[in-house]
């Protein structure tokens, strides 16, 4: 059952609240016990692991599915838009056009003030009132507009589209042409544009680069109304959300924080329930020994206590047994007990690699080296060549020029995010099996158990599993192969948060050398201890970064910032100097002085606007036809003015988020 109910309201309420939901699929119960509300303006994180049931309870808050029992509110005329991973779109429209739809409302508001303004400006005649109704006409309309956000949904749309991953260059393409996670982003910038009261966004992060998401994350911070997220991405969560909802054992916990406060909260939380549960089974047991003992001495009197101890028992609300744990992982790369044949210490030499497919260079010059046990994150912008680097690297790509060369007994372990090396016709037992032939039948089926693959698990074709089923079983076949340099390309994507944290875990430990190409931030952040960034629009075109993740963003932020920063490869300066913080900090405070001065004048302005409104409706001015071509006038230069001010104002907020201090 779904329902609406109260309005929305300046004040927090209730948007969503979902009582008791329970939803099945055949005999196959998905959700049992849902039971959560979240307040308007909260960003809320949809957590669980994969086939938890997290896209299926969006389609019962949207109505897509009934739930079998339970009620969704939602609050009264609060409209909802969710993101599609393939959302609907016109093949025929441009890029620009079919984003830009989204304000037809304002377009047709447009045309209406231009109408009505050559009326104005040709109006030839002497009767006063009709002038005056046109007068009257014009200021509502430019009221709505300005209301609406007329005087700047282009400039948000054209930022909108730059800061994920559409320059100017490409707003003409039409839609056909665009591949699938590019028409996803189109859809989520339509959705942003238009402002819906509640925002349902299932995993908003895939087809996203680093640069986009960071765009990203400061446009859901400042959206003033209510967000509610499906994703595994942890670093994103961490920086977005206040609310965390786990689907876990098909019911729904609820936390208030991010996701590392979440966790902490869920593992106190389960202690205190854990607690609870065994001191009411301690007091159970108790009071049926007793029952037993009054009932054994025969007496009346001692029957009815019994009777008592038992109505006693009837009452107790009993506390619920923590659910189990989700199955993780058990990821190892090497057996402790094992000696593995280890590598030289230097593990990579790369000089002057290039690679280009004409008209686009994806990088040229590019030279580093990679020692033992480094853990070399490669990152970039979407279409910098990161995925082709792996493949020149492991020899599936040939390079244009430069040479690269491992070093002394390198054993390397390629994981392929298309997974291509799975033949699809196979089982997934015999994809385990086929590699490694002198393995016994229960050796397989341990370590297929161990990655989640059991009973009929282990006979499905490889054709139809899922992403993460996929996965799952190329990190599997990797493991085995015993490899001191793993070679990871986005060896993340398709992974719930539980199996992300179990390869964390394993990489932790791993002993060898680590090549990874990853846009999980969190991930890195966990493991980098190098990055290098393919970034064509640079001097160099790429950073040769000799520290973890965080390190690396706070260094590149203050490189971007300060004044001609010098060559970017290959530079072992982490740190700016006390006077270039100082210079970033002076110029952070006339940043935000320039957005209040801004904001300030914003609000003096429309509260002119304001009054020149009511002064047209005054007697003795719709008398004067002098007096009210003046405030029309007057009206017309606060407008121009106002879209000034509003251009810089969010000129000023972009510059402001894209500063260390407020990422």
């Amino acid at each position: 059952m779904r329902e609406t109910r109260i309005n929305i309201n300046r004040y927090k309420i209730m948007i969503i609240t979902c009582s008791n939901i329970k939803y099945s699929v055949g005999l196959n119960e998905i959700l049992t016990d849902i039971s959560f509300g979240v307040e308007s303006g909260v960003k809320a994180g949809i957590i669980g692991a994969n086939g938890a049931g997290k896209t299926t309870l969006f389609k019962i808050i949207t109505g897509e599915l009934n739930p079998e029992s339970g009620m969704v509110s939602v609050a009264k005329n609060a409209n909802i838009g969710i993101l599609r991973q393939d959302p609907a779109l016109n093949d025929s429209d441009s890029v620009y056009g079919s984003v830009i739809s989204v304000f037809n409302n304002l377009k047709r508001l447009e045309y209406k003030i231009n109408e009505t303004e050559k009326k104005i400006s040709d109006y030839n005649s002497e009767n006063l009132d009709n002038l005056q109704k046109l007068l009257d006409s014009h200021a509502e309309l430019i009221e709505e507009y300005t209301g609406k956000g007329g005087y700047e949904y282009e400039w948000k749309t054209k930022s909108a589209l730059e800061s994920l991953g559409f320059p100017a260059d490409t707003w003409e393409q039409k839609i056909s042409v665009l591949s699938g996670g590019q028409k996803t982003r189109v859809g989520l910038i339509k959705l942003f544009l238009a402002e819906p009261d509640i925002l349902l966004l299932d995993e908003p992060t895939n087809h996203v680069d680093v640069s986009s998401l960071e765009w990203l994350e400061n446009y859901l911070k400042n959206y003033r109304k209510t967000v509610l997220i499906i994703s595994h991405d942890r670093y994103f969560l961490d920086n977005v959300v206040t609310q965390i909802i786990e689907i876990e054992n098909k019911k729904a916990y609820s936390y208030s924080g991010n996701y590392t406060q979440s966790v902490n909260k869920k593992a106190e939380d389960r202690e205190i329930r854990q607690k609870h549960f065994e001191l009411q089974q301690r007091e159970i047991k108790r009071l049926e020994d007793m029952i037993t003992k009054l009932r054994a001495w025969g007496s009346e009197k001692k029957v009815k206590q019994a009777r008592n101890k038992e109505k006693q028992l009837d009452r107790m609300e009993r506390v619920e047994r923590p659910g189990k744990l989700p199955d993780k992982l058990n990821l190892a790369f090497t057996e402790k007990k094992e000696r593995v044949i280890e590598s030289g210490h230097d593990v990579l030499s790369v000089i002057e690699l290039a690679k280009s497919y004409p008209p686009k260079i994806l990088f040229e010059n590019l030279s580093f080296e990679i020692k033992k046990r480094d853990n070399f994150f490669i990152i970039g912008n979407n279409g910098t060549g990161k995925s082709t680097l792996l493949k020149i690297l492991t020899e599936k790509v040939a390079a244009d020029s430069g040479r690269f060369s491992f070093g002394y007994n390198v054993l390397m372990g390629y994981y392929d995010q298309e997974n291509q090396n799975l033949e699809p016709e196979n089982t997934v037992l015999d994809e385990l099996w086929d590699d490694y032939d002198d393995m016994k039948y229960g050796e397989v089926r341990n370590i297929l158990a161990a990655f989640l693959f059991r009973q009929d698990d282990i006979a499905k074709l490889v054709k139809v599993l899922s992403g993460g089923e996929k996965a799952r079983l190329t990190i599997a076949k990797l493991i085995l192969k015993k490899s001191n340099v793993l070679v990871l390309d986005e060896p993340t994507n398709h992974l719930d948060i539980n199996s992300r944290e179990a390869l964390e875990s394993a990489l932790l430990d791993f002993k060898g050398t680590v090549i990874a190409v990853s846009h999980d931030r969190y991930f890195m952040k966990k493991l980098a201890t190098r990055i290098l960034e393919l970034a064509p629009e640079l001097p160099g075109g790429y950073i040769d970064y000799k520290d973890g993740y965080e390190e690396y963003i706070n260094y590149k932020r203050d490189f971007l910032l300060s004044a001609g920063g010098g060559s970017a490869a290959a530079s072992d300066d982490k740190k700016i100097g006390q006077e270039e913080a100082r210079k970033l900090k002076k110029r952070q405070e006339q940043l935000e002085k320039n957005k209040r001065a801004a904001e300030l004048e914003i609000k003096r302005i429309e509260k002119r606007a304001a009054e020149l409104d009511f002064m047209i409706k005054d007697d003795e001015v719709e008398a004067d036809y002098i007096k009210l071509n003046e405030i029309y006038e007057e009206k017309i230069s606060l407008d121009e003015r106002l879209e000034e001010l509003y251009e810089q104002f969010y000129e000023f907020d972009d510059l402001i988020n894209f500063s260390p201090e407020y990422s």
